[in-house]
């Protein structure tokens, strides 16, 4: 399972635990999470061209290497694009060697200076 908070992006497993007597009393199930680090993982930065944001363009190199915080938490290091606009990061991980490539897509934008941001959203 995957979640994230731009610019984070956090990996881990649910899984779930039987449940079992102890001392002559039944205890239900639970699920477990566990934090794991994928095999590979890069990141890359696509500008959504306007007007519709239909079509996009990389901007910088393609596989760029996040920083990893601690198990499972990756973070990206850049610095943001100078063109205003609509940006995606894409993230590219493979959860172990058997796995497929898989992608995480985070969406951000860029303002242009005199755009004052709305309260509650700088």
């Amino acid at each position: 399972m995957v979640e994230s908070n731009f610019p984070y992006i956090y990996f881990y497993d649910s899984t779930y635990m039987g449940g079992t007597y102890l001392d002559g009393t039944y205890s239900d199930g639970t699920y477990i999470n566990r934090r794991y680090d994928p095999v590979y993982i890069s990141f890359s930065v696509w500008y959504l061209l306007p007007p519709d944001a239909s079509y996009s363009r990389l901007d910088g190199y393609r596989y760029r290497e996040p920083v990893r915080e601690s198990v499972g938490y990756y973070y990206t290091s850049m610095e943001m694009p100078e063109q205003p606009g609509k940006y995606e990061l894409r993230w590219l991980y493979q959860k172990d060697n058997s796995s497929f490539d898989e992608q995480y897509i985070q969406s951000f934008s860029v303002a242009s200076d005199g755009i004052k941001p709305t309260p509650g959203y700088s």
